[in-house]
């Protein structure tokens, strides 16, 4: 059960303080002083986190920037 999965992984991310956001366009990431990453969102907003999951599935390498081989798995 995929699904379940994900939903028993959100709840204890969730009960950590983790912040989950979807459905948000990052226009650009970049290392911030000290640790972490400044995440830019399309509308200006500014996200600074010490920790940032590409869950983009089949896109995860063109939404990271990383150009496309050919043949590359």
């Amino acid at each position: 059960d995929p699904y379940g999965v994900v939903q028993a992984a959100l709840a204890e991310a969730r009960a950590l303080a983790v912040i989950v956001r979807t459905n948000s366009t990052v226009d650009a990431m970049e290392p911030s002083e000290g640790n972490g990453f400044v995440v830019r969102l399309a509308g200006g907003e500014e996200i600074r986190a010490n920790w940032v999951v590409n869950a983009a599935g089949a896109d995860a390498r063109r939404a990271a920037g990383v150009p496309h081989r050919a043949g590359a798995r």
